[in-house]
């Protein structure tokens, strides 16, 4: 285990545990809380590299990295994580109406690049999508483990989002959208999709947006998403084409499905 070392950049000033070439990250509790990053995570790690192997294995305990272009990386990790469980999908109105209507065309890794990009532009001004971590993205995605959805108006791009799957775990990483609900749509299509595959849940990450908290997301304790990520990534017995992931499958059909699903589970 490496010693805690100095850490300077134009935000942060504090011991740090320094990664070295192994994958491996420090204890949770060897955290820096005097490190805070948005309303809840704290610096865990600094250093190291973004290699796939490194990647997946931080994805496996709830470790992310953030940082900016001229800061070393950093790995953050909170008390609680955000997940969406799938048997609690909340619909609104609206999107039941643009379900029913599939005014929307959704693909799946057809134009990756072109998803990663809108994200990066969209959310420029956190940084944290920058051109290391969109490297380390398209590894991930030519190592098949993470992959785009689009949401199409006919043939123009109008949203859509990029995640990582590992078993029956998937994490929605980012989200796009330049026309009105584009995105919901193709996230509620997404986890409609997923559902009937057999996922629980989707891990949305550390930071609950207003549009994840009116899918029906909540916060709970990191030792139970813990248990959760592990359950879902051992379990490799699942076969997903990503590149015919919605062929031949009806949204309007599955959201029809879901909702008279959890109907009769209110009814008994």
């Amino acid at each position: 285990m490496n010693k805690s070392e100095k850490i300077y950049s134009d935000t942060y000033t504090g011991k740090v545990i320094k990664l070295n070439k192994s994958v491996d990250f420090p204890p949770f509790e060897m955290a820096n809380r005097d490190f805070r990053f948005g309303p809840i995570a704290y610096l865990l790690a600094y250093g190291g590299d973004l290699s796939v192997p490194r990647m997946l294995h931080a994805y496996q305990l709830g470790i992310m990295p953030f940082f900016k272009p001229n800061e070393p990386y950093l790995w953050w990790t909170a008390d609680e994580r955000c997940v969406l469980n799938l048997d609690h999908l909340h619909i609104e109105r609206t999107m039941r109406k643009l379900l029913r209507k599939s005014e929307f065309v959704v693909t799946s890794d057809r134009a990756f690049s072109e998803v990663v990009e809108k994200c990066r532009s969209m959310h420029d001004g956190y940084e944290w999508l920058n051109q290391d971590r969109i490297q380390a993205v398209h590894r991930l995605h030519e190592a098949g483990y993470v992959h785009s959805v689009e949401v199409w108006r006919e043939d123009t791009l109008a949203g859509g989002l990029f995640g990582i799957q590992i078993g029956y775990y998937f994490y929605a990483e980012s989200m796009f959208t330049l026309e009105k609900n584009a995105s919901k749509y193709g996230f509620l299509v997404l986890a409609l999709r997923l559902c009937e595959s057999g996922f629980e849940f989707f891990d949305e990450g550390i930071w609950p947006t207003k549009h994840l908290k009116s899918t029906g997301a909540v916060m709970i304790p990191r030792d139970e998403f813990l248990t959760r990520v592990q359950t879902a990534m051992n379990d490799l017995d699942l076969e997903l084409d990503w590149s015919c992931l919605f062929a031949d499958w009806s949204p309007s059909d599955a959201a029809r499905r879901y909702l008279e699903k959890q109907s009769h589970i209110k009814e008994e």
